[in-house]
């Protein structure tokens, strides 16, 4: 299989740098709220993207008895222990709120609700849903993650498709690589394709992330990848963007406000792909591969059907760092 590549075009600096070290902000705007930000396709976050959203935050299954629950955001605006729940199977009856529901056992992510559409990212096989934790522990706290671990194949999916013409899009998430992570490995984090040559993916490799895009004509990809590294045990914003309009520079990652950008050509849309899925890579592989789910926690998912400006991928940049205390280079 041909791999295309492209020539780094250039490297440029994000337009913030603040070092934020202080816990989440309870203030800071939801990000789809910041103004003049562009019309997402797709949201998922342990946060209210939305001001006026007024769903829930997930759906979680109890380890101990398989009860679940939905997640409401707190009054904060996201998920924490005081967050209220509702019973949807089983018989619990204790407090209502997700610190108890949770209290001496394991919570298990069956579904994250989309806060823009109704894509909703689930997967109702047991084995396979992630964890929902508070650094790393299953007792929750003021804050959590969804936490992924490839030994168990964990993902979550939905029936997205880009469905714009031109190949145009924005991907961006808010991630921690496990610390044990090994440099060598492979771990998909966002996938939109049926195979390789066939969508788009962004995953973590070789201690960076990379921005895959398909072309299923000719059998080919081009990946570009960060010149940012993944910072294992730390919080990354990434956001990658394709944009074939333009003459040059199509294809775009920016990692912790640093961008890489180079020339990109490929028709995405010329075959039909795979399904959204957050914490894996292509649809057509056995979950068995080594290379295949990702490793780590993702707080926060973002699709659009457009490119992103310079202006709006500092600003989401800006605001994801202040809520989730990311700390630039």
């Amino acid at each position: 299989m041909p791999i295309t590549t492209g020539l780094t075009s250039s490297l440029t600096r994000g337009l913030t740098q603040d070092l934020f070290k202080t816990p989440p902000s309870t203030s800071v705007t939801p990000l789809l709220d910041v103004d003049s930000m562009a019309t997402a396709a797709a949201g998922y976050s342990v946060r209210k993207l939305r001001a006026a959203y007024s769903g829930n935050a997930l759906k979680v299954r109890r380890a101990s008895d398989s009860d679940e629950a939905d997640v409401a955001f707190d009054a904060t605006g996201q998920v924490s222990s005081t967050s209220a729940i509702t019973v949807t199977s089983g018989d619990y009856s204790g407090t209502m709120t997700l610190g108890d529901f949770l209290s001496g056992t394991e919570g298990l992510v069956t579904t994250w609700y989309d806060q823009v559409g109704s894509y909703d990212a689930t997967n109702s096989t047991a084995a396979k849903q992630p964890y929902l934790s508070t650094g790393g522990s299953s007792t929750i706290g003021s804050s959590v993650e969804i936490r992924f671990d490839n030994s168990y194949n964990q993902y979550l999916d939905n029936a997205f498709t880009h469905s714009n013409s031109d190949d145009t899009r924005t991907q961006l998430a808010v991630v921690q690589v496990n610390s044990s992570v090994h440099a060598t490995d492979y771990y998909g984090l966002i996938g939109t394709r049926y195979y390789q040559a066939y969508g788009t993916e962004l995953y973590y490799r070789n201690g960076y992330y990379t921005w895959s895009i398909g072309q299923a004509s000719d059998n080919s990809y081009q990946e570009q990848t960060s010149s940012n590294g993944a910072r294992a045990g730390q919080k990354d914003i990434v956001i990658a963007s394709y944009e074939p309009s333009l003459s040059t520079n199509e294809q775009k990652i920016r990692v912790n406000q640093t961008l890489t950008q180079t020339n990109c050509t490929k028709d995405v849309n010329d075959y039909g792909y795979g399904p959204l899925q957050i914490g894996r890579r292509w649809a057509y592989q056995s979950d068995g591969a080594t290379d295949r789910t990702f490793y780590g926690n993702v707080y926060e998912v973002v699709i659009w059907a457009t490119a992103l400006s310079s202006t709006d991928a500092a600003a989401a940049e800006t605001n994801t760092m202040s809520q989730f205390s990311i700390a630039s280079l």
